[in-house]
């Protein structure tokens, strides 16, 4: 998946209805397919498109829904990890 990148300002809870968005449209899903799949309310998507904040731990439902890591704090470095603004975190650590 390729990260998304937006700027330290921008809401975690816009951050993830974009990801969110992409996932779907990837995968040719609507959000109640994809909530039916995950065993969510048929609006769990939808809200979050919408603009509603979700609570921690059904943000965690949505992505874990589609296989996106949800990390607080730190992310961890790889090709493919993203931090909490949506930046690609560098490949590598230096010594």
């Amino acid at each position: 998946m390729s990260a998304i990148n937006r700027g330290p300002n921008a809401p975690a809870s816009s951050r993830l209805a974009q990801l969110i968005e992409s996932e779907l449209a990837q995968r040719g899903l609507t959000c109640q397919e994809a909530a039916r799949e995950a065993k969510l309310p048929a609006d769990a998507f939808r809200t979050v498109l919408k603009g509603r904040k979700p609570n921690i731990d059904r943000a965690d439902e949505l992505c874990s829904a589609l296989g996106i890591t949800m990390t607080i704090g730190n992310t961890p470095t790889g090709d493919d990890a993203t931090d909490v603004a949506g930046n690609e975190a560098e490949s590598g650590a230096e010594q």
